[in-house]
């Protein structure tokens, strides 16, 4: 997942990418000029085997946002191999393990669940089944066999004052 606080290594790792300047830009490993990159600001993630990346469009039509996951080739972003809806709400996505889905978290019916969609799929469908609670974080293990998530619940308090002084 593409921070803006620090840079993600491509996956041949030869350069690393990063956000500066409200744009993406690819610096070699070894130092050197940056390039600005023809992407969006915006997450970004590789998928495990290193093939494949993806970004998110957005984009205002008939004035309703409209925001896509673009699937392309790890070294060519301009070459879109899958355009996919995001579902609004959604968050922390990335590839799963075999990289032919992108897993995310979102909230439906007052719980937070992992959903995926599936690079050949029309629709997301729900990996976890919460009927309560939030979700705040997931991952898998390096040989994808496990996920660890973590759950609970965002508690405040609301104080009412008056005359106050």
């Amino acid at each position: 997942m593409l921070g803006f606080a620090a840079g993600v290594c491509t996956p041949d790792s030869k350069s690393v990418i990063y956000a500066a300047d409200n744009a993406i830009w690819r610096v070699s490993i070894n130092g050197g000029t940056p390039e600005k990159q023809d992407m969006p600001l915006s997450e970004m993630a590789y998928s495990p085997d290193g093939k494949l990346m993806f970004y998110q469009s957005q984009k205002i039509e008939g004035g309703a946002m409209h925001a896509k996951f673009l699937v392309t080739p790890a070294n060519d972003p301009k070459t879109i191999l899958y355009a996919l809806d995001t579902p609004y709400g959604m968050h922390f996505p990335r590839f799963t393990p075999d990289s032919k889905a992108i897993a995310f978290l979102l909230t439906r019916d007052r719980a937070t669940n992992i959903w995926t969609q599936g690079l050949k799929e029309s629709a997301p469908k729900p990996l976890t089944k919460f009927s309560s609670g939030e979700m705040f974080a997931f991952d898998w293990s390096r040989d994808g066999k496990h996920l660890a998530f973590s759950r609970g619940q965002q508690k405040t308090d609301v104080i009412l004052m008056s005359s106050f002084r």
